[in-house]
């Protein structure tokens, strides 16, 4: 488990924000500065039982210490909370469906799809940022061709984003691209790839000899 600090640079001075036995991760301070979006577990993880829940997003009233559950999706990662502009949304990665992607939603709300990668957004880890807004600008990164590529987003269309996609429709299409390509969609799509090769079979070796005989001369 971790917890939030908050360091005042001009005062000199630590302040703890949480202590608990939960994971914190990734706090966003919202526009105003009066609030910290960050993912946690407190939501899903059962102290009891020592089960261990997803990480869901939660925002906190620093001036108080309140903190609320700001969205996410059962059963998946939520996690990199980063806020819209007008400060009533966020921005997050989730592995809903198994890929993790970009999502928005209202604080506590709906979310609406942003992304839809095949390779997912991802840093070198699962758990690694790999998402940053600002400016009026969605930047990320994706892995493909064996190696990390970033790609921002920053038309109105594109940071409304689209109703949830189920997997796999369009899920190999990486902006700019329209279909798709690369060696690890073709790897996708082919059933035998991984699986070892075939190998044709010998005749079977009984251990006896066969020859022919001629007739034996009179």
């Amino acid at each position: 488990f971790n917890d939030l600090f908050v360091y005042d640079l001009q005062a000199d001075s630590l302040r703890r924000l949480t202590t608990d036995a939960f994971a914190e991760l990734d706090p966003a301070w919202s526009p105003d500065g009066k609030r910290l979006a960050f993912a946690t577990d407190r939501f899903t993880t059962n102290l009891t039982s020592i089960v261990a829940g997803h990480l869901r997003l939660a925002v906190m009233e620093v001036g108080t210490g309140d903190v609320q559950q700001a969205g996410g999706f059962e059963g998946a990662k939520n996690i990199s909370p980063q806020w819209t502009a007008d400060g009533r949304g966020l921005f997050f990665l989730s592995d809903r469906g198994g890929v993790t992607n970009i999502y928005r939603t209202h604080v506590g709300g709906e979310a609406r799809q942003i992304t839809n990668l095949l390779t997912g957004v991802s840093g070198i880890t699962a758990l690694s940022p790999a998402l940053s807004v600002g400016q009026g600008r969605v930047v990320f990164s994706a892995y493909e061709d064996d190696g990390y590529s970033i790609y921002a987003l920053d038309s109105d269309e594109q940071m409304a984003g689209q109703p949830l996609v189920d997997m796999p429709r369009n899920a190999a299409v990486l902006p700019p691209r329209r279909t798709g390509e690369g060696i690890v969609y073709a790897t996708l799509q082919n059933e035998r790839a991984g699986l070892p090769p075939r190998r044709r079979r010998r005749p079977r070796n009984t251990g006896r000899s066969c020859r022919s005989t001629s007739p034996a001369n009179p």
